[in-house]
């Protein structure tokens, strides 16, 4: 941050001299370098660059007559590095200079920036102006500025209501400029009649940049404000305005008043605008009748300030389910205007059932809206803050509109609809049957309740399930919620190429009491924008209970599985037994109950575990299949994997070793939706917590089912064709290690791919082989 002469900005620079006000240097004394020193003449401009660091530009301006003397200096560079400094000085009969008034551009800007120095002299004079740095250490050969002066001008008498000029009607155009501080022009002009009237101001700035930034202000004859531009198009303030018939007047002035600039003239004209009506339909009840049986067509434009386009349609019978009204609007006729139409659809009661602003640089947007009581309706267009069209030769901001009543079989809405969470539609969790329903107009929100019995004897998996047969134009976002917590979102991306396609499951533990569980899911388009009247959806929502047993399974590979049901994973979890979390992202922890059993030797077990070879220096261990599901979505079943304990189990007694780790994966035939995987994860940290990717304290390496069939699962790992073993030294192992099973999420399909199910069950087996004093293979 600089602070060198940063007190200047808080200065008010007058007549008086401020030396007090500036940095702690006293520049333009005999030691700065003067050569090249340029003079500025009125109305023109001079550009210069502050370069090398310490550069100080010096230019002269030769005051003739007294008055008041605005410096101005411009740069259009954006996030400039160079902080200019003005300064301005006289010099006395003794040819020393003395500083008057100084100013800087705002210190480390983002935009371009500019200053006006304004000071009053008394007398002939040349004066002496300094460009630089604020602080001399920031050069720039591409940061150009601009500096030019000028000379307020006298009075010109018309700055009051009595002494305003005449301004004709489709005549002759008034020119004037903002000739001193303060300085306000006033015209007045006549009108003999009622209609709609442009006024436009064309600012015409001066090439090298001015201060001035004008406000043009209508009053009626009694001095009541009609309306006020302070923003310009193209440099021209613009009013088109309904005008009664009398006397009005029209002030142009330098917006803050405290800047003039004689060499930036302005132009004002008034013309008379030819219009398709005025006032005729500005307020609901003289709403313009359109005609038509179940379609409409609207052709509209917005003529002035304040213009109101109503038209009244009748809605028909009502329909057998739901009734929407499909609504175009086309803006393109305004293309260019730049500016925002309101368009409002209320019923016969007055409730407002669609409103949305449209920009004139769209094309033709669709929108559906809800009939809520059949009959007459209406449609309101106007202009966002009263501002209409008017740029080149085109006035008026055109607009076309077409209505279709189209009857929506969507039974879901009938009646109080299940648009709020206490009118959620229940659904059936134990038929497996589907309820069909539509996003049919805009705002539609669709709520649904799966109330979940309460049960102390068993775990259950409730599972919800949304589709969609077709591509829809919408973004669905849909919302998972138990109590005020959200479990899970799903948002559409792509369902304009594809079905909608989500699933989800939750594991419900048993629990003491009679108090039931409530899930709710809330359906809505993501920006609640859009409807699809086309398209249906369907959800459904199953209650399973926990498979507490292993399935008999016929296959000779399988001899003796060891299966831990989820039901003993969440009894364990309930009272905090073998947890470890799992750090899926910074919001996203998740604990599991592992088994601390399944890979342990225990002296009964060690002589069918383990195979020792003294000639080898090895001991291998193989333990039994380890069996289990993927019991809901996110699930995943952890292993403890004691790998340094497993050693001294077998018998091995060396400090140094390294351990061989073989895993195999197997689900039989007919095989699994659920896309198996192994994951062997790192606990550096030896805190019971890992995260999901590579790292000391997370996923040290994994495999599994890769494609999205159903099918046999047999992988080896490392395959026989690997070129090594997978391998961990004793070092390594003293380190925690646990073993997962999970579901893959598939990427390769359109359709969700989160899978859990009881179709088929996985198996696992690892085997180890130590190799006792040696830390790491030889090859």
């Amino acid at each position: 941050m600089k602070t060198i002469l940063a007190q200047l900005s808080l200065c008010l620079f007058t007549a008086f001299l401020l030396s007090g006000c500036g940095g702690n240097k006293e520049k333009g004394s005999d030691s700065d370098d003067e050569k090249g020193i340029r003079a500025l003449e009125q109305q023109t401009n001079l550009d210069g660059i502050i370069n090398p660091v310490t550069d100080v530009d010096w230019y002269t301006i030769n005051i003739t007559e007294p008055g008041i003397v605005a410096l101005n200096v411009y740069n259009d560079t954006q996030r400039y590095n160079v902080d200019i400094l003005a300064t301005i000085y006289e010099e006395d009969s003794n040819g020393t200079r003395k500083r008057i008034a100084a100013d800087h551009f705002p210190e480390e800007s983002a935009t371009d920036s500019s200053l006006s120095i304004n000071v009053n002299i008394t007398e002939p004079k040349k004066l002496f102006i300094a460009i630089r740095d604020l602080d001399d250490n920031e050069a720039s050969e591409t940061e150009t500025y601009s500096v030019s002066y000028d000379v307020a001008a006298p009075e010109d008498g018309n700055g009051t209501f009595d002494s305003a000029t005449n301004l004709a009607l489709n005549g002759s155009c008034s020119t004037d400029s903002i000739g001193t501080v303060g300085d306000t022009d006033v015209m007045r002009f006549n009108l003999s009649e009622s209609g709609v009237y442009k006024i436009s101001t064309d600012f015409n700035a001066f090439s090298g940049g001015t201060s001035v930034t004008l406000k043009v202000s209508l009053f009626d004859s009694e001095g009541t404000l009609v309306r006020s531009v302070a923003q310009s198009v193209d440099s021209v303030y613009r009013m088109v305005e309904s005008l009664r018939a009398g006397s009005y007047y029209l002030l142009v002035n330098d917006h803050g008043k405290d800047n003039f600039d004689t060499s930036s003239s302005f132009t004002t004209c008034l013309t008379g605008v030819a219009t398709e009506e005025i006032s005729e339909n500005d307020r609901q009840e003289n709403a313009t009748t359109i005609s038509g049986s179940g379609h409409f067509e609207i052709s509209g434009s917005l003529d002035y300030a304040g213009d109101q386009d109503w038209s009244s349609i009748q809605s028909g019978a009502a329909p057998i389910s739901i009734q929407v009204l499909q609504f175009e609007f086309d803006p393109t006729a305004s293309n260019g205007c730049d500016s925002w139409f309101l368009v409002e659809i209320t019923d016969a009661n007055g409730v407002v059932l669609f409103s949305k602003e449209y920009s004139t640089e769209t094309g033709s947007r669709i929108a559906h809206v809800k009939v809520e009581n059949s009959g007459e309706h209406f449609i309101a267009v106007s202009a966002i803050d009263e501002k209409v069209c008017s740029f080149g030769d085109k006035d008026g901001m055109r607009y076309q509109v077409s209505v279709d009543v189209i009857d929506v079989l969507d039974d879901i809405e009938m009646g109080e609809g299940n648009n709020t969470i206490n009118h959620a539609t229940e659904l059936d969790e134990t038929s497996d049957v589907s309820i069909e329903a539509k996003l049919s107009y805009v705002g539609d929100v669709d709520w649904y309740r799966i109330t979940v019995p309460a049960d102390a004897y068993q775990d259950r998996i409730v599972e919800i399930f949304i589709e969609s047969e077709s591509a829809t134009p919408l973004e669905y976002y849909v919302s998972v919620f138990q109590a005020d917590e959200i479990l899970d979102t799903f948002t559409g991306w792509e369902n304009n190429e594809y079905p909608v396609s989500f699933k989800t499951s939750y594991i419900i533990s048993r629990t003491l009491g009679n108090t039931d569980t409530d899930y709710f899911v809330k359906i809505v388009d993501m920006q609640s924008d859009e409807a699809d009247i086309d398209n249906n959806y369907t959800i459904r929502a199953n209650i399973i209970p926990v498979q507490t047993q292993l399935a008999a399974v016929n296959d000779a590979k399988i001899i003796n599985a060891v299966f831990f049901s989820e039901a003993e994973e969440q009894a364990q979890l309930a009272i905090d037994n073998n947890v470890v979390e799992l750090v899926v992202s910074a919001s996203d922890h998740r604990n599991f109950n592992y088994n601390a059993a399944s890979f342990v030797i225990t002296p009964e077990l060690k002589d069918s575990l383990v195979t020792s070879s003294p000639v080898a220096d090895t001991l291998e261990v193989t333990f039994p299949w380890q069996s289990g599901y993927i019991d809901y979505y996110k699930d995943r079943d952890w292993f403890q994997l004691d790998l340094s304990e497993i050693y001294v189990s077998a018998g091995g007694l060396a400090d140094i070793w390294y351990c061989e780790i073989k895993i195999e994966l197997y689900s039989p035939a007919p095989g699994s939706a659920v896309e198996y995987a192994w994951g062997l994860y790192r606990d550096s940290s030896n805190n019971y917590s890992v995260d999901d990717w590579q790292g000391e304290d997370g996923l040290y390496a994994s495999n599994g089912d890769v494609s999205a069939g159903v099918a046999v699962l047999d992988i080896i790992t490392p395959a026989a064709d690997a070129s090594g073993p997978m391998w961990v030294n004793n070092e390594t192992a003293s380190d925690r290690f646990y073993l997962a099973v999970a579901d893959i999420l598939n990427q390769s399909t359109n359709i969700a791919d989160n899978d859990w199910g009881y179709d088929q069950p996985y198996f696992v087996r690892i085997a180890l082989v130590y190799r006792s004093n040696l830390s790491k293979p030889e090859n």
